[in-house]
C-alpha cells in the first residue's frame, strides 16, 4: 500500500513539486503511471492466486483419500488440469510429508506398523483423524492419503457380488481391467485376476514362527486353505496380501499422487493441504466450483476462497463428510435444511442416511514368544516394523 500511494504520488504530482526539469517531465509522469498500473496489476494477480495456481481447473477433486488420488491422478495421466483439496496436512515423505520423522526421515505414516501409533497416540491423532461426535467415534482419517495413510495396509478388493447392483458400466466385469491395471502384484502376477507394471505394489510380508504356528492350528481343525483373498473364494484362512514397497506403506494416494510420479502424468494434479471444502458453488442444477478456507483449524471467519471447475466437481470426502459437504451446499431434506437456514438447491431426503458400517472384533492373545521387532515407536532406528 505504502508503495503504491509513493507511485500514485509521482505519477499524479505537477511538475515543478516534482523538481524535475520540465522537458522530462512528461517522461516521469509515464514510467509513474505505467509502474502504478504494474503495481495494481500484481496486487490484482496477487490477491486472486494468493493459494497458488489458477483458479479454474478441468476437475476439481474434493478430498485427497485413496479414491480421491486415484480419480486425480488418472485425469492428470489423461492430460486434463486437477486441483485435489485435502483438509489435511501432508503425511508420507513421498506426499511431501511434514509430520514429526520418527525412522531417520521417514513419517509415522511410512511405517507399515505405524498405524497403530496414529489411532492411539494423541501426538499424531488430534492432528490427523477427524473428530466425529459418535459413542465410540469412528476413526476417519483427516490427512493425505485419507484412511490409506492408517489402515492396515490388506489389499482386499469388492467381491464380484457386490457390484452387481452397481448398474450399467460398474459390474465386476468392468471394473476388474483397471483393478489390474492399478496393481502391480509381485506374487500373484499377470493373470486374470491380477496385473503387473501398475503404480501400487502388492505383496505378502515375510512369515513368522508365531504366525505359521496360528495357520497350522486352522489347517488341524479341517478348514478350508484360501491362496488368495481376491480369488473366488474367500472363506477359510490364509495370508493376506499387503500394500507396501520395499518395507514401506504404498497407499493409493503415494501411488497416484507421490512425488516419483508412478501415473505417469501428462499434467501432474496440484494438491492443496489445509483446504477444507465449506460449499459447493452452484449454478442453476449444475455444481461449477468449490468454496474452501486454508489451514490446520481454520474458524469461520476464515478467508472464503475459490475454485472453478470447467468439467465436474468430484467428491470424495469419504462417507461422512462427503454427505456434509452436500448438506451445507443446500443438497437434502428440505424440511432439515430450512430449520438450520441453508438455503434449499435440491431436496433429496436420502442424502446423510444410510451409511453402513463394517463390524469387526480384534482378538489379542500374549505370548513369551519373541516373535516380533518392537513395534512401539520413539526407539532406536532399525526397531520398527
Amino acid at each position: 500500500a505504502a508503495l503504491a500511494h509513493l507511485l500514485a504520488a509521482i505519477a499524479l504530482a505537477p511538475p515543478r513539486a516534482r523538481r524535475w526539469p520540465r522537458d522530462g517531465a512528461w517522461m516521469l509522469r509515464e514510467v509513474g503511471l505505467l509502474l502504478l498500473l504494474a503495481f495494481s496489476a500484481w496486487s490484482i494477480v496477487r490477491y486472486l492466486f494468493a493459494d497458488g495456481g489458477p483458479a479454474v481447473f478441468d476437475y476439481i477433486v474434493v478430498g485427497g483419500g485413496s479414491t480421491g488420488a486415484v480419480v486425480a491422478g488418472r485425469l492428470g495421466e489423461a492430460g486434463y488440469s486437477v486441483l485435489v483439496l485435502e483438509a489435511g496436512g501432508s503425511t508420507q515423505i513421498s506426499l511431501g510429508g511434514d509430520a514429526e520423522p520418527v525412522a531417520g526421515k521417514w513419517t509415522i505414516f511410512d511405517v507399515p506398523l505405524g498405524w497403530v501409533q496414529v489411532l492411539s497416540d494423541h501426538r499424531w491423532s488430534k492432528e490427523f483423524q477427524w473428530v466425529v461426535p459418535a459413542d465410540p467415534p469412528p476413526a476417519i482419517a483427516r490427512g493425505l492419503g485419507g484412511c490409506g495413510i492408517h489402515n492396515a495396509m490388506l489389499y482386499m478388493r469388492g467381491r464380484p457380488a457386490d457390484f452387481a447392483e452397481w448398474g450399467a458400466g460398474w459390474s465386476w466385469d468392468d471394473v476388474l481391467p483397471f483393478y489390474k491395471r492399478s496393481e502391480d502384484n509381485e506374487q500373484f502376477g499377470s493373470s486374470p485376476l491380477h496385473g503387473t507394471g501398475g503404480p501400487v505394489r502388492v505383496t505378502t510380508v515375510a512369515s513368522d514362527e508365531l504366525s505359521d504356528f496360528f495357520l497350522d492350528a486352522f489347517s488341524t481343525a479341517g478348514l478350508p486353505h484360501v491362496e488368495d483373498f481376491n480369488g473366488p473364494d474367500r472363506i477359510g484362512f490364509g495370508r493376506y496380501q499387503f500394500m507396501i514397497r520395499d518395507g514401506l506403506r504404498d497407499s493409493a494416494a503415494a501411488a497416484f499422487l507421490g512425488a516419483d510420479r508412478r501415473a505417469g502424468y501428462r499434467a501432474p494434479p496440484l494438491v492443496r493441504t489445509h483446504a477444507l471444502a465449506t460449499r459447493l458453488i452452484v449454478e442453476g442444477r449444475r455444481v461449477v466450483g468449490v468454496e474452501y478456507v486454508r489451514g490446520r483449524a481454520p474458524t469461520d471467519k476464515a478467508k472464503r476462497l475459490r475454485a472453478m471447475a470447467r468439467h465436474e466437481v468430484v467428491l470424495s470426502a469419504g462417507a461422512v463428510m462427503t454427505p456434509k459437504l452436500l448438506l451445507l451446499s443446500g443438497v437434502g431434506e428440505a424440511a432439515k435444511l430450512r430449520r438450520l437456514g441453508i438455503p434449499l438447491v435440491y431436496d433429496n431426503p436420502a442424502v446423510g442416511r444410510g451409511l453402513a458400517d463394517g463390524v469387526y472384533a480384534i482378538m489379542q492373545w500374549a505370548t513369551r514368544k519373541r516373535n516380533f521387532f518392537k513395534c512401539r515407536l520413539g526407539t532406536q532406528a532399525g526397531c520398527y516394523c
